[in-house]
């Protein structure tokens, strides 16, 4: 039987608070170099920690500078990705071979998105969609239903859902509609944007909060020291930081943080009755308000001598605390594990640990007691991976494959000859291939379209005869063989 470990509601917001403190002190860290307080050391360590992360990911498949490929799509979004999967699956009903295409394009700061899926059944194609976002237009694109694209404008597509025609054909009135508009680029357009402007909004309550903190050597909590060393570390010298925050600050925190969200998608949707939505973020910032947590909490870090960070526990309530691991070798992300510790119990809720060899690297991932497990190798002289998914269901996925044309930092080709997914003895075997890129793409406007919302009656009977023909020519055998034709 698999432990359990009750942590009430409470304490799991404490710990949610805290980790937006920590994620805020290595965005705001402004310590360099050999500072020598408190706070500066923390700040130092934990903005250190992505770096690590980037050496880890390098280590375990050299040659594909992760950090630049990181940085690239962080700054500027742009990137496609081409996923090709084929099957011989439904060979046995005389269908020699299945497949599912995706293609997806970004470019953010043009305001250009495409996302296309196709899919096979023998020579036929069964479906093509292809989704087109060009700042306020919205192209859909089935050919094998009608040939031209339907074109919808976003920011009057309220107005355009008050067509007589539109009332008719559906039986609703849409009048409560006849505002809305919206704008899928009225956010930060990349995750660095994102994240400036995220901590832009949530910055008063940040300062208040780490103005409020308490940061300090402590004494070294030997059972803690052991825990670190209980992993093979061999870091040594280690020194304790006691982080106190106030409850009350990161309570406005997470406060202010649900607000950015809910900005978020009022700045997307508006003219549009959200009530209920908003009803519900301010049902939950109730909650956050009304949650018991002691005036001050604390979040012990242990510091190496060399000023990697390589423990943090959230004191999660007396004899109960959520410990996170970062006791890799050469580099600390090398081997992370998280636990959760009581008077009874203690689990291990993950642990990665990445190793490499002479040929081989390799990436070991467990979860909850091996609820789920992952292995990865990678093959150094064929740029191989095998990765293996086992869960306690009774589920499995089996990866084999290679890396092709690798340009460092701008992308790859990823060959897969078998992807096998493995449900309670029913296999299903895949083979094909990822394209991923982060040169710039090219995103056009379809070539030809209609704005389906603005027809007339006698155009939309037209488009609706000239579809129901498609569809009975195009998948007429299909739909008589699901009985509804």
């Amino acid at each position: 039987m698999k432990k359990t470990l009750g942590m009430a509601n409470t304490k799991v917001l404490a710990i949610i608070g805290a980790i937006l403190v920590i994620a805020g002190i290595a965005f705001f860290a402004t310590s360099k170099g050999g500072a020598t307080t408190p706070m500066g050391k923390l700040e130092k360590a934990i903005a250190d920690l992505p770096v690590e992360f980037e050496k880890t990911s390098e280590d375990f498949s050299p040659g594909f500078d992760i950090a630049k490929m990181n940085k690239k799509i962080e700054e500027d979004g742009i990137y496609s990705m081409d996923l090709n999967l084929n099957t011989d699956y439904l060979k046995a009903i005389g269908i020699d071979k299945a497949g599912v295409q995706i293609s997806q394009k970004n470019l953010p700061k043009d305001k250009k998105t495409q996302l296309n899926l196709s899919v096979s059944v023998g020579n036929m194609l069964a479906a093509n969609l292809d989704f087109t976002s060009i700042d306020k237009e919205l192209y859909l694109n089935i050919p094998s239903v009608y040939e031209k694209a339907f074109k919808f404008d976003l920011s009057t597509i309220g107005a355009d859902l008050q067509n007589d025609i539109i009332k008719e054909e559906t039986g609703e009135d849409m009048s409560a509609l006849k505002d809305l508009k919206v704008d899928l680029y009225a956010v930060p357009s990349t995750v660095k944007a994102m994240k400036d402007e995220y901590f832009t909004y949530v910055k008063s309550e940040f300062e208040a909060l780490k103005n409020n903190a308490v940061v300090e050597t402590g004494d070294l909590d030997t059972k803690l020291a052991d825990s670190v060393k209980g992993y093979n570390s061999s870091r040594s010298d280690l020194e304790q930081l006691n982080i106190q925050v106030k409850s009350q600050d990161v309570k406005a925190l997470l406060k202010k943080s649900i607000d950015y969200y809910e900005d978020l998608q009022s700045r997307q949707i508006t003219g549009m009755d959200l009530s209920e939505v908003q009803a519900q973020f301010d049902d939950l910032k109730k909650e956050i308000d009304d949650e018991e947590l002691p005036e001050v909490f604390t979040i012990k870090a242990l510091l190496s001598k060399d000023n990697k960070l390589v423990l943090l526990a959230f004191d999660v309530e007396e004899d109960s605390n959520l410990n996170l691991f970062f006791v890799g070798e050469k580099n600390t992300t090398d081997h992370i594990v998280v636990t959760a510790v009581n008077e009874e119990d203690k689990i291990d809720v993950v642990e990665f640990k990445m190793s490499t060899g002479e040929k081989e690297n390799e990436i070991k991932v467990n979860t909850f007691d091996d609820m789920v497990k992952i292995s990865a190798i990678y093959g150094k002289d064929e740029k191989s991976l095998n990765m293996d998914i086992d869960t306690s269901e009774d589920m499995s996925l089996k990866l084999q494959g290679k890396y092709e044309d690798v340009k460092p930092g701008v992308g790859y080709n990823f060959v897969i000859d078998s992807l096998k997914a493995d449900y309670a003895g029913q296999a299903i075997d895949f083979k094909g291939n990822i394209l991923f890129s982060l040169e710039t793409p090219t995103i056009e406007v379809p070539k030809d379209s209609v704005e389906i919302l603005k027809v007339d009656k006698d155009e939309l009977d037209k488009i609706m005869e000239k579809v129901e023909e498609n569809v009975k020519n195009n998948y007429g055998f299909l739909l008589s063989m699901m009985g509804i034709l």
